[in-house]
């Protein structure tokens, strides 16, 4: 495979959301932000968290429509700070949740997003994990449903750890394959967000997952955990690659290389490092590391 191929094969994403954590989201700094990085014309698809206060969606829109950027807006932030829950064995608590994500649905067709990103839910425990998984799934077969009003707009799910730091109800790539796969019985809109760092969380292999669940994915993340529970840093804190974690450029590299030969959802896939700013570090640091990191992977690829 030639190296152009492999640059069409791997589209470079940005997750913006980490790279411009709450304390450097000035009303527009994103934005402009954007408008950079799509001068340099590296990266393909940006990713967003909701910033319903402080975002301009007709400027966004116009900067992807202008420069052919994809763009994914995270539901994250929302879920958790305004406690809500897709597999909640409470039916209202469920379905409050689902109309809140359709609010959002709405607001990433104004700004011409292609995928809304969005958690599970916390694990329940044992006894209530069957009705929680149905629970998703409902509410995953309504949100397919209801994104499909809005031209190309489709919602991944992203499984987190289960048991290690993040506690999600998906989970293990096995199970987070079955309820994307009965959602999809009912909507083609849903898809996954994988995601290395919360697979080698859970003790998984993250070639293996990535080989089994390689049609459903909508996007990959490349990150960096602790997987050291005795360590203060344990855990999927989007550390820089190559300190403190396991997530290095080598199983980056074998990942990709797995991926390269799967079936995958379309004939090309976005792939991000992810990475939080922090310790002491500014945005541009970390939008750099990330770029440079891509860059030495793709150019692997080509070699």
């Amino acid at each position: 495979m030639t190296a152009e191929s492999h640059q069409r094969l791997f589209l470079p994403s940005i997750v913006l959301g980490e790279a411009y954590p709450a304390s450097f989201r000035a009303a527009g700094a994103m934005e402009d932000c954007m408008e950079k990085l799509a001068a340099g014309g590296f990266f393909k698809r940006m990713e967003l968290p909701f910033l319903e206060d402080k975002s301009f969606p007709g400027r966004i829109r116009s900067i992807c429509g202008r420069n052919g950027l994809s763009l994914t807006l995270w539901t994250s932030e929302i879920l958790a700070g305004e406690n809500l829950n897709l597999s909640s064995c409470s039916e209202d608590l469920r379905q409050h949740s689902v109309s809140r994500i359709c609010r959002l649905l709405e607001c990433a067709a104004e700004y011409g997003a292609d995928c809304v990103g969005c958690l599970s839910g916390p694990d329940p425990g044992e006894e209530q994990r069957p009705l929680a998984k149905q629970q998703l799934v409902r509410s995953l077969v309504e949100l397919g449903q209801y994104a499909a009003r809005f031209g190309e707009l489709n919602v991944a799910m992203e499984p987190l750890d289960r048991e290690a730091h993040k506690k999600g109800l998906i989970g293990p790539t096995i199970e987070a394959i079955e309820v994307i796969k009965k959602a999809r019985e009912n909507t083609d809109r849903v898809f996954l967000a994988w995601d290395s760092g919360h697979v080698v969380l859970n003790n998984e292999d993250p070639v293996e997952s990535f080989r089994l669940c390689s049609s459903l994915a909508y996007q990959m993340h490349l990150s960096n955990p602790v997987t050291d529970r005795l360590s203060p840093l344990f855990g999927d804190h989007h550390y820089p690659v190559g300190e403190l974690g396991v997530g290095t450029e080598a199983q980056f590299r074998g990942i990709l290389k797995a991926a390269s030969l799967c079936p995958l959802r379309k004939e090309s896939i976005s792939v991000a490092v992810e990475v939080k700013t922090q310790n002491g570090a500014t945005p541009g640091q970390t939008i750099d590391h990330c770029r440079k990191v891509l860059e030495r992977l793709l150019a692997d690829f080509s070699s």
